[in-house]
């Protein structure tokens, strides 16, 4: 995933990153020593246990700005009275400060503006799973692109394919959720009106569409009002009270296959795969560390070069061992209807979505 990383953070590695819904993901050393990232990385699950177990697994990483917090991932916004989180190295440090007592009940909030970056690696696809699903996915994509600074990006991972995500994705100017067009398209047909009259189903039709939209100016009210007291100028939308900052022209989308569906992905897309990344170096590729003097290093020194070789060889056996790294696709524009039919048919694809906060919204 590093090219993918890299061109969210657009050369930016000293800048705030927030990953939401964390569990026990290693992302966030992996971004730290892989990626070469040097800001803070604040991680946010709403399990405790989670929370617990990954600050002990990572409590050498604290003093380079890795923090772990309880917090709810759909409303990370301050209550009243109390300050939200930043996302800076010292706000990190002094975050896990304050919970170093093992105090897990303290809930993670955070500033408008807060982070540079915003990653989401499964948990989108986790909520859209459960119950009150299309709400929770909109309030999810809704706090991210609040947190975010002005030109930062949120960074979606998902099994999702466009026609199932970019819904959740987009403003509404821009899209509609399944149900608003099927609403929409049985307006457009009992439109034609007399037609229909003339069956004896129009004015029933007429009913049943007045209905609806009844129903659905209602609910827009109610999601308004709810919406009111989430930050003074937040301008009201579908998404959780508020419209989202990005538009098509703002998203790009990546697609990760393995490399045996790497035919029927190029095929798809119409190109190759972007160039691999550069392995990490082995073992054998690091500087070796200056070898213990002694009175009898002379044989310790022999003895040692002779594991080194022994162990090379074994670990040219298992890097023969491992898989090929899957191809990467992107960045690819979600404003090409046809290629995004493409790319939904696609089987075992992860796809991933960088949507780009504009540096005046």
């Amino acid at each position: 995933m590093k090219p993918i990383v890299d061109a969210a953070v657009a050369g930016n590695l000293e800048g705030s990153i927030l990953q939401i819904g964390v569990g026990t993901s290693e992302l966030a050393a992996d971004l730290l020593v892989a990626g070469g990232h040097e800001g803070a990385v604040t991680n946010v699950d709403i399990s405790r246990v989670c929370v617990e177990h990954m600050r002990g697994l990572h409590a050498h990483l604290r003093d380079r700005g890795v923090a772990y917090e309880v917090g709810d991932a759909c409303d990370m916004r301050p209550r009243q009275g109390q300050g939200g989180g930043g996302g800076g190295r010292e706000a990190a440090a002094a975050a896990a400060e304050a919970t170093d007592g093992g105090d897990l009940f303290r809930r993670f909030t955070a500033e408008d503006g807060s982070f540079d970056a915003v990653v989401d690696k499964g948990t989108l696809d986790a909520l859209l799973c459960g119950c009150g699903a299309a709400d929770k996915a909109k309030a999810l994509v809704s706090e991210a692109a609040r947190v975010l600074r002005r030109g930062g990006a949120f960074l979606l991972v998902t099994y999702g394919a466009p026609e199932r995500r970019l819904g959740h994705l987009l403003p509404d100017d821009y899209t509609q959720t399944e149900g608003e067009s099927e609403e929409e398209g049985e307006s457009e047909e009992e439109g034609g009106g007399e037609k229909e009259a003339k069956e004896g189903n129009g004015e029933v039709g007429n009913k049943e569409t007045a209905a609806a939209e009844e129903e659905r100016e209602q609910a827009k009210s109610e999601d308004d009002a709810k919406g009111g007291d989430r930050g003074a100028g937040a301008p009201k939308g579908p998404y959780g009270g508020r419209q989202l900052p990005w538009g098509p022209n703002d998203v790009s989308i990546y697609v990760i296959v393995k490399q045996h569906l790497r035919e029927d992905a190029e095929a798809a897309v119409g190109r190759p795969p972007l160039p691999p990344p550069p392995a990490p170096p082995t073992t054998t590729e690091r500087a070796e560390e200056p070898a213990a003097t002694s009175s009898d290093g002379g044989d310790e020194q022999g003895g040692e070069a002779g594991d080194k070789e022994d162990g090379a060889d074994d670990e040219g056996a298992e890097e023969d061992d491992r898989p090929p790294a899957p191809a990467i696709f992107g960045p690819l524009s979600p404003k090409d209807d046809a290629l995004m039919e493409r790319l939904s048919a696609l089987h075992s694809a992860h796809f991933c979505y960088i949507c780009r906060r504009p540096a005046d919204r």
